[in-house]
């Protein structure tokens, strides 16, 4: 390798390494002070196909149109919220209400049944151990119980604690939505103004990296969308063989938190099955168990050739990337390594930097 090529080398190391420094800055520290201002552009931009319809039919000018599209979108928004809120704050209430008799009529009993049998097991086995197992036992059940009734207590708290946040959220809403409508009537003064205060040698670059990013990101999302559909079928398939009642809902709720990693399919799937095993439900706990091996097995396999087909990455890059991102940053991390890795591709075949021959 040649000196300059050396040089050229390590300068886009070095202009990669500080576009990740300041990106982790921004997202790290100053991103929750300017959150609603870069909602509020995210929004501007998303909105910015439809108030240029709206003028296009209607023959309005932006500023018009601008605001049309605004209160169109915020409208829907809200009628969204507010069903689902509807919908969500039932289930909760309707969950505070069972949980504790649950606890009561179902886990305590099972409890018991469970410490029964252990201690006529070491009794007949190892009776000189008999007596510290019956105190554990003792104490288990003694915890249940006061579970149980710490459940109200435990409800009660948390709900004050989220009521305690509302005026916080409500401020961010409406700075959120204020700015966004200011940003859709004068989205073109507002970027160009942005765009100019780059340095001159940077604008082509970031122009070109806007650009591929957004199509990147509607990429990534729709293969998302795909796995998140193709995970709900499949787990509503099951239910609804298992008899299972209110299949739609669980699926629902199971499967967009199989998107999380932390959680996942089987953060429901594997205690709901273990439970019902030690229940005597043997069907259903068996079927469960299978459901979520049928689960993972197709998600493992189908995510990173999805993935990696939206956005152009082989397989192999596309999960290596996010098996790295997942332990360098978590769950963000394991859905921007793809795209981080999928930008410097592109950069290096547009000529824009060079870290490897293709």
């Amino acid at each position: 390798m040649r000196d300059s090529q050396k040089k050229k080398f390590i300068l886009n190391v070095l202009f990669l390494l500080a576009v990740a420094l300041c990106l982790y800055v921004f997202f790290r520290c100053a991103l929750c002070w300017l959150l609603p201002f870069v909602l509020g552009l995210a929004i501007a931009f998303c909105l910015k196909p439809a108030t240029e319809w709206i003028a296009r039919v209607t023959r309005m000018r932006r500023k018009p149109s601008a605001i049309c599209a605004a209160v169109l979108f915020y409208t829907l928004l809200g009628a969204l919220i507010w069903l689902l809120s509807t919908f969500l704050f039932g289930q909760f209430a309707t969950l505070a209400q069972q949980l504790p008799d649950f606890f009561l009529y179902e886990i305590l009993p099972l409890v018991e049944r469970i410490n029964r049998w252990s201690l006529s097991l070491f009794s007949r086995y190892s009776p000189e151990i008999s007596e510290p197992v019956r105190q554990l036992q003792d104490g288990v059940i003694a915890f249940f119980q006061e579970l149980t009734s710490a459940i109200p207590m435990f409800l009660a708290q948390w709900v004050a604690g989220l009521a305690g946040k509302i005026p916080y959220f409500f401020m961010a809403a409406i700075f959120t939505v204020v700015s966004s409508v200011f940003l859709c009537i004068d989205y073109q003064t507002v970027v160009s103004f942005l765009f100019h205060q780059l340095p001159e040698s940077w604008r082509p670059v970031v122009l070109e990296v806007k650009n591929f990013m957004v199509s990147s990101l509607f990429s990534m999302g729709r293969a998302y969308c795909y796995i998140l559909l193709f995970t709900f079928l499949e787990i509503f398939a099951g239910l609804w063989l298992l008899r299972v009642p209110s299949a739609l809902v669980i699926a629902a709720i199971i499967a967009f938190l199989d998107i999380l990693p932390l959680i996942g399919s089987g953060g429901i799937l594997i205690p709901w099955a273990l439970l019902e095993l030690l229940r005597g439900g043997y069907p259903l706990g068996v079927g469960l168990l299978i459901l979520y091996g049928i689960v993972t097995v197709v998600r493992n396999a189908i995510e990173p050739k999805l993935v990696g087909q939206e956005i152009g990455l082989h397989p192999l890059a596309t999960i290596t990337a996010m098996f790295l991102g997942l332990n360098l940053a978590g769950f963000g991390g394991m859905l921007t390594a793809p795209l981080a890795v999928l930008l410097i591709k592109h950069l290096n075949e547009e000529g824009i930097i060079t870290l490897y021959r293709p």
